[in-house]
């Protein structure tokens, strides 16, 4: 038959109710190194705790939204890029094409080229900016500028094959004489 460990009456550091404990849990040390034989209950040990742990002073900022965050000094040492985010739907947000951070970016991505029509018609919608002629297959996306490695959102503009040839006729120059103004 086993034997029943002796136990101690101790009174909860948290609400005060008196409960029975083993002495062995009055000297073990639990989760994170904080001794918690001297609560009578898991909920009464983490009020405790969170009332009376020091609260932590923010020390990073968010590359994407701004919001200063506590992260600890291995963490804050970690990332490889150099940039620390706040959450993951940030980091994802950081490491897709529109944001401008090219050393979070996976190596598929490459420098955006093959990626930048798919972004630009999401977010100018799949129609044509002079007409409005809207056949997603059949839209280009123009670079403004005419640099083709300039990928910036704002640089590139939807447009159908017409208007395309029209932005690139007379030596890359937008051509205003051949278009027809909008009424």
């Amino acid at each position: 038959m086993p034997r029943k460990s002796a136990r101690v009456k101790l009174n909860c550091l948290e609400c005060g109710k008196e409960f029975l404990q083993r002495p062995a849990e009055l000297t073990r040390v639990k989760s994170h190194g904080r001794n918690t034989g001297r609560f009578c209950s898991r909920a009464c040990c983490g009020k405790h705790r969170s009332e009376h742990t020091p609260k932590l002073e923010d020390n990073c900022k968010c590359a994407v939204c701004g919001k200063t965050f506590y992260r600890n000094s291995y963490r804050r040492n970690k990332p490889h890029s150099g940039l620390s985010f706040c959450s993951r739907q940030c980091k994802d947000k950081g490491q897709s094409f529109e944001c401008n951070f090219p050393k979070m970016r996976p190596k598929k991505y490459k420098n955006g080229y093959s990626m930048y029509r798919k972004h630009a018609l999401r977010r100018h919608g799949a129609k044509c900016a002079e007409c409005g002629f809207a056949v997603a297959h059949i839209l280009v996306v123009h670079h403004k500028d005419g640099d083709r490695n300039n990928n910036n959102i704002e640089n590139l503009e939807v447009l159908c094959p017409n208007h395309h040839a029209l932005r690139h006729c007379s030596g890359g120059r937008y051509c205003t004489s051949f278009i027809a103004k909008k009424v």
